[in-house]
């Protein structure tokens, strides 16, 4: 095997998360600190490999062999890692966006990181930097979600976006009920079974049904499986030939409040562009508890009574005997941001690989704003997220370049970019949100296409 260390802040759909016990945020370094540990966190949808790494201290007398060549850990340190977060994050990389000046500066470095450590580049034409087309889009604040006798406001109630590069989209439709809207055979389980959604509405709840006492093993367990994520639900519904899409949030599905919400899908957002003949919705929306709660009781249901029953197997879709009209104005334009790839050979199983995957962007800067100060913070600087991860990943990468051999595949280390749009560039500095969601392409040493997801959570 060998180890592909893909530096690539990627367009993807894996997200790596570094958590260090004693790295604190950019610029409060503690002296005495010690890197403890980096757990990789790496989420795949399609095609991925994951790889866990764990250290132990054994007991047992005699002591036990030395371990077999592989990472040199001693280079990984907590002032490397400090470093290179607070580089990302400074106001010199403008937020990090993609396709901005901000972004290629980012590009640049994470490959001149990669190239210092004598890494290899790992993108398709001999370079560090995997081209990916990007949609760039921007939804008008002035949607709404009508039904009869109300309207769901932006914002407030309801945060929506397109597949479709279309300025104006318009879906009108009656809207159905499908519960978890997933459609898994080889589970027995179809939330769509014996109902016709094409050009209507579909109103779906987030995460996995849960598993019952006879069933432990089903969706997982307590596990989230792909069914469970926001990115499925919208991909099922628009397969099943439905016009829009509306996503249920409550705080306890989340995880956290609908502010989350708010902030990570308005604004600018990055898709990739579809694919001739690919499903498309026309309008994917989040729409708040309270909302959703109104809408079903105006149709003469009970929200509540709905989720129970979705909740078991039999459950069939359920028309709300009401229809919803929304026109969603945009803008929208095509772009190009780069993966980031760096490759470090292994000495067997050349066929093989893995990854170490984080997200390079973070959410730019916001426009002026009445009132604003000419010396006014609009950087989203991106700490945690994800100079943060990023940081890991290039450390990890100098383990793994300095080690005296790699006994494995080959290490891909990659940074790829995508995220929402956050609230205040001060709170962005010391928080956690949302990563994007893409496709990408294989390489051509790479065994099949890598996926990666837009969220840690289901509905992020």
């Amino acid at each position: 095997m060998s180890f592909a260390a893909d530096q690539a802040c990627s367009l993807g759909k894996f997200d790596v998360t570094c958590r260090d016990s004693g790295v604190p945020p950019a610029g409060r370094s503690r002296p005495g600190d010690r890197l403890r540990r980096i757990d990789i966190l790496i989420d795949m949808r399609q095609t991925a490999c994951v790889a866990l790494l764990v250290c132990a201290i054994g007991c047992s007398k005699p002591a036990p062999p030395p371990p077999p060549p592989g990472p040199a850990e001693d280079q990984i340190s907590t002032d490397s890692l400090v470093s290179h977060l607070k580089t990302l994050s400074s106001d010199d990389f403008q937020g990090r966006a993609p396709a901005t000046p901000g972004g290629q500066k980012t590009q640049e470095y994470l490959a001149k990181q990669l190239s210092d450590l004598g890494v290899a580049p790992g993108a398709p034409d001999g370079t560090y930097f995997q081209q990916v087309p990007i949609v760039e889009s921007t939804v008008e604040r002035n949607f709404v979600l009508s039904v009869p006798g109300n309207t769901y406001k932006y914002i407030a109630d309801v945060v929506a976006f397109s597949d479709l590069e279309k300025p104006r989209v318009q879906v009108q439709g009656d809207v159905v009920f499908v519960g978890y809207g997933i459609n898994a055979p080889e589970l027995k389980w179809n939330d769509y079974a014996g109902v016709n959604v094409k050009g209507k509405w579909v109103m779906i709840m987030v995460n996995d049904p849960p598993a019952p006492a006879d069933e432990p093993t089903l969706f997982g367990g307590p596990a989230l499986t792909y069914y469970g994520r926001w990115t499925y639900k919208f991909e099922e519904a628009a397969r099943q030939g439905a016009a829009g899409a509306l996503l249920i949030h409550t705080d306890q599905s989340a995880t956290y409040p609908w502010q989350v919400v708010q902030s990570s899908w308005s604004g600018t957002q990055y898709s990739l562009p579809p694919q001739p003949g690919q499903p498309a919705l026309g309008i994917k929306a989040w729409i708040s508890n309270a909302a959703a709660s109104d809408l079903a009781r105006r149709g003469g249901r009970n929200l509540d009574q709905l989720r129970a029953s979705a909740s078991k197997r039999g459950f069939k879709a359920v028309s709300l005997g009401i229809k919803a009209a929304a026109t969603l104005q945009q803008r929208a334009s095509r772009k190009t941001a780069a993966n980031v790839i760096g490759v470090i050979k292994g000495t067997t199983n050349a066929s093989e690989a893995i990854f170490y995957t984080a997200h390079w962007d973070h959410f730019g800067m916001r426009d002026p704003q009445p009132g604003d100060k000419l010396d006014a913070d609009r950087i989203f600087n991106g700490a945690y997220d994800n100079a943060s991860g990023c940081a890991g990943v290039l450390e990890i990468a100098k383990a793994f370049a300095k080690a005296p051999s790699i006994v494995c595949g080959s290490c891909r280390a990659s940074c790829w970019a995508w995220s929402a749009r956050a609230t205040s560039p001060r709170c962005c500095r010391r928080r956690w949100s949302a990563a994007g969601s893409a496709r990408i392409p294989a390489s051509p040493d790479c065994a099949s296409p890598c996926s990666a997801a837009r969220s840690r959570r289901a509905d992020r």
